[in-house]
């Protein structure tokens, strides 16, 4: 009869498993078996509001809002999200009922890349008309890439800004070392308030220049989060 030693051995974080048999049998190769341990990863998902809007009207909203964050001591990352939503789809009077299906959704937060120290908005809407999609609340990162290494993206600072009758207008400043381009403002509102870009008066800004931007903004007040974004030159 075949005999088998098990042993378990501690290696790090990994766990090993070695197989033994009789010598001249081909079952007395050696096998070591590696588990997949994944690394964590850098950014953090926070779900901050999640349910559905309006549910006796129509249409109705589901919505998952939330923001992005990069972990203490993690680079800047790119990040694709993923969630899953069931849809029960509509049937007119008299046609048989359709199951339920559910399926998994990707989708992009606000800024293309994750800073260290700035949040990163994300939201994911669906309008109910006579169906209905339940959304999860679990909120998944389903990519996350670092940026290159020769790609240098650095926080734009909010100087001043006003919203009178949903006009929202303000200023930004590059406080960074270098000339940014492709600069990117994003406006968050608080509560089930959804994120929202912002027109951008420049192009380009060289380190301690400022620039306006503006936006029609229908929701938010006193506690609006101005976040903006530009890559070196």
């Amino acid at each position: 009869m075949i005999r088998r030693i098990a042993m378990l051995i501690l290696i790090g974080f990994a766990i090993v498993l070695i197989d033994f048999a009789p010598a001249g049998n081909a079952a007395g190769l050696l096998r070591i078996y590696f588990p997949l341990v994944q690394k964590p990863t850098p950014v953090e998902v926070v779900v901050t509001a999640y349910g559905v809007e309006c549910p006796e009207c129509y249409p109705s909203y589901s919505y998952v809002f939330g923001y992005l964050r990069v972990i203490p001591g993690e680079p800047p990352a790119h990040v694709v999200l993923e969630l899953d939503e069931t849809v029960e789809p509509y049937v007119p009077p008299g046609f048989s009922h359709p199951n339920a299906y559910t399926a998994t959704v990707q989708f992009a937060p606000a800024f293309s890349v994750t800073l260290a120290g700035q949040i990163n908005p994300f939201s994911y809407v669906v309008a109910n008309g006579k169906g209905f999609t339940e959304l999860s609340s679990a909120v998944r990162i389903s990519q996350v890439t670092p940026v290159d290494a020769g790609e240098h993206y650095y926080p734009l600072s909010a100087v001043a800004w006003n919203l009178s009758d949903q006009q929202l207008s303000g200023v930004v400043r590059n406080d960074g070392p270098a000339a940014l381009s492709d600069l990117r403002i994003v406006v968050l509102g608080p509560g089930l308030c959804d994120w929202q870009p912002a027109s951008l008066a420049a192009a380009t800004l060289q380190p301690g220049q400022a620039t306006t931007f503006s936006t029609v903004y229908y929701c938010g007040g006193a506690d609006l989060q101005i976040l903006g974004q530009g890559v070196a030159q």
